[in-house]
Order: structure tokens, then sequence, then C-alpha cells
């Protein structure tokens, strides 16, 4: 039986777009207005990662684009975090230098 996961990510992603990943995953932020690095250590060795999303193509031209109802705003990074039994823990990673509160209530 072939796994549908793989089979969606092989047969209909771009190849890239989502990553296997081992325990340790390394995230950077290369933005001038905040570089970083981010080490993320997960307890399981499983995992899938997609980095760099905002750099992705991801759009959905059908929906508005107006500050206020944008869909063209993205997470720097997501994974998911492979649990057991198959149920997964999602991680939204926006890399800041610093976050005042004005800023952490618009990315909340």
């Amino acid at each position: 039986m072939i796994n549908k996961r793989n089979y969606v990510i092989t047969e209909w992603m771009v190849p890239g777009f989502i990553e296997q990943t081992g325990s340790h995953i390394v995230l950077y932020e290369t933005e001038d207005t905040g570089r970083s690095k981010l080490d993320v250590f997960l307890s399981s060795d499983q995992n899938l990662c997609i980095k760099n999303v905002d750099k992705k193509n991801t759009q959905f031209y059908f929906f508005q684009d107006t500050k206020v109802k944008s869909m063209f705003k993205r997470v720097d990074h997501i994974i998911f975090e492979n649990q057991c039994n198959n149920k997964w823990k999602l991680y939204l990673i926006e890399m800041k230098s610093s976050v005042g509160e004005k800023k952490w209530r618009e990315i909340k």
C-alpha cells in the first residue's frame, strides 16, 4: 500500500516545497531587517517542514487583496512534528529580531 502523504508530496507538490526532516531543523531569517538562525529540536525523527513559506508560490488569486482581508501574508516556516499514530503537531514560525506590542497584535 502506498503512503498517501508521500504520494501527495512526491506526485502533486512542486519538488522541494515540503521536505522530510529529522529531529534537528535549522531555520533562517534572511531579510536585512532581522537576520537570524533558529535551531529546532523535536522528539520525533520523522517530521515535515516547509521552509521560507513566504518566498514560495502559494498565492490564491481569487481572494481579496486588501490589507485587512489579504491571504498573501505567510509565516516564515511551518513544521509538522510527527507525534505518533498518525497524529501531528503543527508549528507556525514567524521570525523577527524583536516584537513590540503593536507588531505582536499584527502577527497574531
